[in-house]
């Protein structure tokens, strides 16, 4: 575990806290705070610069793959690189340029049904119809669907060329064209919808075991990520329960077996394949684990399986437990293989005020807890301009403000919680 991060004292009963029930105050709040963002984000014609264009750089990308194979001669390349990036954010405008994500645009878009849905305002329809026009133009084809990816390259395992299909981005894609066409009727809308769970079943990399399979982040490589592996069986529950298909529900089943058997004995789940990779070279963070307890949820909705409901209550135990801590911000890491310094990150936070106003269906207590933690990252990493600070190192805040990384999921976040409430 990270030096200095195991000090923070840790909410471990969120029912004994007495959260104070929420007042028209508490929505009103929410609701400034989410059109202030919204203005930062048209203003940019959303778009930014992004935390990952050193790494995506002829050198971040080599130093990343020397790393990889030599962890000491990698380091005198990468060490420069992870300076400039953590002290010096805004040296990046010296080479790259701001540019839309396809992995943040869906996620506005879907923000905009929301306030639609809020205040009847027409205007929110077309803007979000908009952005949905534009994923259009910029998704990927492969062989049997359609997908979306990073708008840049990069390294894992495998080198992944920029607008590669993955699944996690996909699957923010599937939510809004399906929401879109609920609200709309168009149905150019669903087909897109529909292929992007034919990407899913056909064109991603498979990983079998008796009654579980796991299935690959994009379909270049064979690199089994658990959360991703959450998306996409809730890509293929979003769209099975259109088409229908029982290949793929069947497929469903083996992959939430595969999650379910990764979980550790203490309720978490590691980013990768526990079998594939070392322990000492894995992690657990916190915006991971809220990926796979939503998507988990979804499907639980779809298939009302009792064991995948204790799965659930397990990892929403050890999440609450070890992650949101008493002052009600949230950690970054569990543990990682070496120090990064980080203590809070934007993503973390927003994907916890999604991920317990979401769970709060089941876990009544966690609307209150989303409003808690909603509250301190308004309160320690919002700029007077209306964005969100990146990160909060034990050094200094990180104030670079990110669309894809931290606008977009809080904008989301905050949407989806205004609904709630």
């Amino acid at each position: 575990m990270e030096a200095g991060i195991d000090t923070i004292p840790l909410v471990n009963d969120i029912a004994k806290n007495s959260l104070r029930f929420h007042s028209n105050n508490v929505k009103n709040s929410v609701e400034s705070h989410s059109y202030s963002l919204l203005r930062w984000i048209e203003q940019n014609n959303y778009s930014s610069f992004d935390h990952y264009d050193y790494w995506s750089s002829k050198l971040g990308v080599l130093g990343k793959r020397l790393f990889l194979k030599n962890k000491l001669l990698g380091s005198f390349l990468v060490a420069p690189i992870y300076l400039l990036d953590t002290y010096w954010p805004a040296s990046r405008r010296f080479f790259a340029k701001q540019s839309r994500s396809a992995e943040a645009v869906p996620r506005i878009a879907s923000g905009y049904f929301r306030l639609y849905q809020i205040t009847q305002n027409s205007e929110y329809i077309r803007k979000g119809c908009e952005l949905l026009n534009w994923l259009k133009e910029n998704a990927s084809k492969t062989e049997h669907g359609i997908g979306w990816g990073l708008h840049f390259d990069w390294k894992a395992n495998e080198f992944v060329p920029k607008t590669t299909p993955c699944v996690t981005l996909t699957a923010y894609s599937t939510q809004a064209f399906i929401e879109g066409y609920r609200l709309t009727g168009r149905k150019d809308y669903l087909e897109i919808a529909l292929k992007t769970g034919d990407f899913v079943f056909y064109d991603l990399n498979r990983k079998q075991a008796g009654q579980q399979t796991s299935l690959s982040y994009t379909p270049l490589d064979h690199n089994y990520v658990i959360n991703a592996n959450s998306y996409a069986a809730k890509i293929l529950v979003e769209t099975v329960s259109i088409d229908n298909n029982s290949e793929k529900a069947d497929l469903i089943k083996k992959v939430v077996n595969y999650i379910i058997a990764q979980q550790n004995a203490d309720g978490s789940w590691y980013y990768s394949d526990k079998n594939n990779i070392l322990q000492k070279w894995n992690f657990i963070d916190s915006f991971h684990t809220c990926f796979v307890l939503q998507n988990l949820f979804s499907i639980w909705k779809w298939n009302r399986d009792e064991q995948l409901m204790k799965s659930i209550r397990r990892g929403y135990k050890f999440f609450t437990d070890n992650f949101v801590t008493e002052e009600f911000s949230v950690r970054y890491y569990y543990c990682y293989p070496i120090p990064t310094g980080i203590i809070t990150d934007i993503r973390g936070c927003a994907e916890t005020i999604y991920c317990c106003a979401f769970l709060s269906e089941i876990f009544p207590e966690a609307l209150d807890l989303s409003v808690k933690v909603t509250e301190w990252t308004i309160n320690n990493m919002k700029d007077k301009d209306g964005f969100y600070y990146f990160r909060i190192y034990k050094t200094h805040k990180h104030k670079f403000p990110y669309i894809r990384w931290g606008q977009a999921p809080m904008f989301n976040a905050l949407t989806y919680l205004l609904s709630k409430l």
